[in-house]
């Protein structure tokens, strides 16, 4: 069953005026002049709130840094900033803004702490900016740095380096994050007839929280840890008050007895508040990790589970986005086959998986005459013609195998488990069934000698020192075969000296 603050504190001051009407009578015949002692207690009281209440801020600012600290630590960003392309870093902090409704901004800069992208578009002000070119140089400067630049838009700023794994700096992640999480934090701590203020190290008050109804008041300042934050909290000096006014501090002091109970329940009530804010934690770092799945948990308060409810239908969305994402990042949309850098990964894995496996077959394929054929049938009949060569390629190699287009006329074939011995029968069985495609089309002209021209070469780390010598060497036996000439298929296979076990230079 879910709790609410809002019966809780109900609950609370019920308790309170319950325990106030019996304490009361109790303190009128019980007084004690006790004004020094009374003095420091209040002191004491308020030092130690300030110190607590500073604590949770600090909490606030640290979950936020933690947030941040495992988002710049995933190998996405790290890709993003070596790799991606402006719009994917764009994409990215508009969907880091969708995540939580507290988020003004979000960026990715680089080692200068330049925005990578339009600032204005991912809500990154002047201020934000000098203040992420002074983060990216190691300059002291206020931490978290405020900005009230834009009425409605008043944020603080949480950054972090991404480095990469020698850990250098590659760039860095910037997000701001609205005052009224602040503003939330000031009202779990407020109590009645408190004032509190959050300063900049300047003295300058940015959030506050007055419900002080008095001018004899006594003040305290506690720095919020791991910040330039202060934390002021102001209350009533109750020990400057007339004889009446210290018998109802009496009447306070036995309020102890009765405040027990409620920093019990208190202390209850943050429990929950912690739990379900460790369930957003992790439903966070879940879909940072591609690991979320959506837990029908209920939380156990009430103003938290709207926060949930909302993150999984967003994390739902993200998930779609970012799968759908992944699939166009590496398929070309002519064929619907897999891309060149689909091709350019699977070709490294395969030549690291050939130092411990039975190494795989690279076959380059060039289609000849393709440019005659746009030439003279045009452009239309010639993406006709790179898609029935691509669903001829997928319907003769083996299930096992893969095909993917490198770019324009040129096709890339990776072969699993075929002997260097059977590779020159499988070529040329492949060079003749696609001449006899091509003799049996109905679309291209008979003087149009449009082939194959096939190059092979094994994935093997024993032969080449890495993989861009396993593809320049089935380049080359394709070219190879290219000059030989004639208008039927022709293919050339990149040899292996028997004795060194070294690929022969054509």
């Amino acid at each position: 069953m879910r709790c609410s603050f809002k019966r809780l504190t109900l609950l609370f001051v019920l308790i309170l005026f319950i325990v106030s009407v019996g304490t009361t009578f109790v303190g009128i015949w019980t007084l004690h002049d006790q004004y020094r002692i009374e003095e420091s207690r209040i002191e004491a009281e308020t030092r130690d709130r300030a110190v607590q209440a500073a604590q949770v801020v600090a909490l606030q600012i640290d979950f936020y840094q933690d947030l941040l600290n495992a988002l710049a630590s995933k190998s996405e960003l790290r890709n993003a900033l070596e790799f991606g392309d402006i719009d994917d870093i764009q994409a990215w902090s508009q969907n880091v803004r969708s995540i939580l409704p507290s988020i003004v901004g979000s960026a990715l800069a680089d080692i200068h702490g330049e925005v990578i992208g339009d600032p204005l578009e991912q809500r990154v002000g002047p201020g934000c900016q000098a203040d992420l070119r002074l983060f990216s140089r190691g300059k002291s400067f206020e931490y978290p740095p405020i900005h009230r630049e834009r009425e409605g838009l008043e944020h603080f700023d949480i950054t972090a380096h991404v480095k990469d794994d020698f850990g250098d700096s590659l760039g860095i992640v910037f997000i701001s994050f609205h005052f009224t999480v602040l503003d939330e934090a000031l009202e779990r701590i407020s109590g009645t007839n408190e004032k509190w203020q959050l300063k900049k190290s300047t003295g300058e008050t940015f959030a506050a929280k007055d419900d002080l109804k008095t001018d004899k008041i006594i003040s305290y300042e506690v720095p919020v840890p791991n910040s330039t934050w202060k934390l002021q909290l102001t209350r009533p000096d109750t020990t400057s008050f007339d004889m009446l006014t210290r018998i109802i501090i009496l009447d306070l002091l036995i309020l102890a007895m009765g405040g027990a109970a409620i920093a019990l329940l208190l202390k209850y009530v943050l429990t929950l508040f912690r739990r379900d804010m460790a369930q957003v934690e992790q439903s966070l770092h879940d879909i940072l990790t591609d690991d979320y799945e959506h837990v029908d948990k209920a939380a156990n308060l009430y103003e938290t589970g709207h926060l949930l409810e909302s993150m999984h239908s967003i994390a739902h969305s993200l998930h779609e986005e970012k799968t759908q994402l992944k699939r166009e990042t590496l398929t070309d949309p002519l064929t619907g086959l897999n891309n060149r850098r689909y091709f350019d990964l699977m070709l490294e894995h395969e030549f690291e998986r050939s130092k411990r496996n039975s190494p795989a077959v690279l076959v380059i394929v060039d289609l000849n005459e393709f440019k005659t054929v746009n030439d003279t049938l045009g452009h239309q009949e010639g993406d006709r013609l790179l898609a029935d060569v691509s669903a001829f390629l997928k319907e003769t190699i083996r299930a096992s195998d893969s095909v993917m287009r490198l770019g324009g006329d040129e096709f890339a074939l990776i072969l699993y488990n075929m002997s260097y011995s059977y590779l020159d029968y499988w070529l040329g069985n492949l060079a003749a069934r696609f001449d006899a495609h091509v003799a049996s089309s109905s679309y291209i002209p008979k003087d149009i000698a449009c082939s194959f021209s096939l190059g092979g070469a094994m994935i093997s780390a024993s032969t080449y020192p890495n993989h861009n010598e396993v593809f320049d060497s089935a380049d080359r036996a394709m070219y190879e075969a290219k000059i030989k000439g004639g208008k039927l298929s022709r293919f050339q296979i990149h040899q292996v000296d028997e004795g060194t076990g070294k690929a022969v230079s054509f």
